[in-house]
């Protein structure tokens, strides 16, 4: 069957961890104009490009073989168990099927190329009618792409980029508890430059004035979701439709990956939920490094009560000694 050509004008969702992009991307996935790539394709990085986003980071890999580490990608996607991840997609996945598919392709050789193939292989990954080979216009995201403005808006010139900002103190905290789960407290300052990355593209995209980056605050759509998304439909041309105000995965309610627990739509109850949460050495990193960007998307300053240098709860000695060293001299 042949293969439906990418849409000129693709929406790509941009920023960090924990800001709200899985659920933008939810909001989009019931709409009939759009195909929603269910999953994070990292496509820059499996081309082999240089990632500097810190929870992502790989150097730039001339070779690389833009099919294999695709199949790997869908194989971790197929194996994971994780709700607090990007996507919970194995029970759907067919791994094999796709398999066979991207055998039979030929090796991508730009970014346009390659999109095509994940958007093509789509029916193969997911068998059971979830996604056909009709014309519709491509929805992504990776938590990375902020730092790929330029690359895929040379691949694709009418592209739109949707980027999701959150308060920096409650991105703190939920990046925090998202790495904690796996790995005790994080390194804070890879958490920190993480949140300092996306925030410092989305401020030079504001200042440049570029009419396809549009900056949302997560809070702002939670909050006033029905305001928020229509005014964004409007301005990246997508016609209105009530199911933006809904949000799924593959055309099922979406129950989020919050590291609050299961929600059950758009969830305004715990946007403040970080004032009790923050330590007070979160709340100081967050006023000495992230000021700017802070008064720049209009949040309040914060500073959590206690000891800045005291020891947070779940960190350990040696993480403890790294941490307030690294911060004092960074």
């Amino acid at each position: 069957m042949p293969q439906a050509i990418l849409n000129p004008s693709p929406i790509f969702i941009l920023g960090c961890h924990k800001s709200g992009t899985s659920l933008m991307r939810s909001l989009f996935d019931g709409h009939p104009d759009l195909k929603v790539i269910p999953f994070e394709s990292h496509v820059m990085a499996l081309m082999g490009e240089q990632v500097l986003y810190d929870y992502r980071k790989q150097e730039a890999m001339p070779q690389a073989d833009f099919k294999a580490n695709l199949l790997q990608l869908l194989r971790q996607y197929a194996s994971s168990k994780d709700r607090t991840a990007d996507a919970m997609l194995s029970d759907d996945m067919d791994v094999s099927s796709a398999q066979q598919f991207i055998a039979s392709a030929d090796q991508p050789t730009n970014v346009k190329e390659a999109l095509q193939l994940i958007v093509d292989c789509l029916p193969h990954v997911f068998p059971q009618g979830r996604f056909t080979h009709k014309p519709s216009r491509l929805v992504e995201k990776s938590v990375e792409h902020h730092g790929f403005i330029d690359e895929l808006h040379r691949a694709f010139p009418d592209a739109q980029f949707i980027h999701l900002i959150r308060n920096p103190y409650a991105n703190v905290v939920g990046l925090r508890k998202f790495k904690a789960k796996l790995q005790g407290y994080p390194l804070f300052y890879r958490v920190m430059r993480s949140i300092q990355s996306s925030m410092d593209v989305a401020m030079d995209q504001g200042s440049s004035m570029n009419k396809n980056h549009h900056v949302i605050r997560h809070e702002d759509l939670v909050q006033r979701p029905e305001q928020t998304m229509q005014a964004l439909a409007k301005a990246v041309n997508l016609s209105w439709d009530e199911c933006l105000l809904s949000p799924s995965v593959m055309a099922e309610p979406w129950s989020g990956n919050s590291s609050h627990g299961q929600t059950k739509g758009i969830d305004a109850s715990k946007v403040d939920a970080w004032q009790t949460q923050i330590h007070a050495f979160e709340s100081w990193q967050v006023n000495r490094k992230l000021n700017q960007q802070r008064k720049a998307f209009n949040y309040p300053r914060f500073q959590a009560r206690g000891f800045t240098l005291s020891k947070v709860q779940g960190e350990s000695w040696s993480r403890f000694v790294y941490n307030r060293l690294r911060s004092l001299i960074g």
